[in-house]
């Protein structure tokens, strides 16, 4: 799979993920890219369990560098940091 298509199916697996943990958003579909996560309802607790599923389904694990509100800030910010980890 060339890298432009995984980096894409991993978006989509990703927004899902996301998506089942913030009550406001309907669907993966629903969640734009740059929203803010927090606006949506990602707060502490639900941001670690976020983690939690994202470490799983991907088999990764997150440094402790990579747990700032940087990058639990957005779609996108999160995605760009697990790029770095698969």
């Amino acid at each position: 799979m060339s890298a432009t298509l995984e980096a894409s199916a991993s978006l989509g697996k990703l927004k899902t993920i996301i998506a089942s943990h913030l009550k406001r958003i309907a669907s993966a579909e629903d969640l734009p890219e740059d929203a803010e996560l927090a606006s949506l309802g990602l707060d502490s607790m639900t941001a670690m369990n976020l983690l939690f599923d994202i470490e799983d389904q991907f088999s990764v694990a997150f440094d402790e560098s990579l747990l700032t509100p940087e990058v639990f800030k957005s779609c996108r910010s999160l995605h760009n940091a697990l790029l770095t980890l698969i």
